[in-house]
């Protein structure tokens, strides 16, 4: 998934069969009907819906130029920082662009940061992706351990 607050600009880096990054892998593909894949890390079944995302985020800067300025660091006096009910998240499809909506939820007046794209839209909030959804992930995880019969 690439996760972008709106539908991706026509330059944008992902989200896209034609874009740069697609590119990448030995040329762009081609051809009629093709999309770029979206999986909800907030949906356990893939069914385009609405999912809740379960972010979490570290209160220490990480180092590195990209990282180091497209990763928001909250203010907190813990390690890490959960906010849960703050977005949602859903697959969202228009014209070649094929993204991860995540949209703001939060309570009206709710004090948490919100997020931005730091890098701007083209890049979207892909520094965040893995942020945005590891609670969901970690959930995930754990769930699959229980299927195949791992004690977490």
């Amino acid at each position: 998934y690439s996760t972008f607050l709106q539908q991706p600009p026509a330059d944008s880096l992902f989200g896209t069969v034609e874009g740069p990054v697609a590119a990448l892998g030995g040329g762009a593909a081609s051809g009629p009907g093709l999309q770029v894949m979206c999986v909800n890390p907030a949906l356990l079944v893939q069914n385009g819906g609405v999912g809740d995302l379960l972010p979490y985020e570290a209160t220490t800067p990480i180092p590195g130029a990209v990282l180091g300025y497209g990763l928001q660091t909250p203010k907190a006096s813990t390690p890490w920082v959960a906010t849960p009910g703050q977005y949602s998240a859903q697959c969202m499809h228009s014209g070649s662009d094929t993204w991860l909506q995540a949209t703001d939820v939060g309570p009206h007046g709710d004090p948490r940061e919100t997020i931005e794209e730091r890098l701007g839209p083209t890049f979207g909030l892909h520094v965040e992706d893995i942020n945005l959804a590891l609670g969901n992930l970690v959930k995930l995880v754990g769930l699959q351990a229980q299927a195949y019969g791992y004690e977490s």
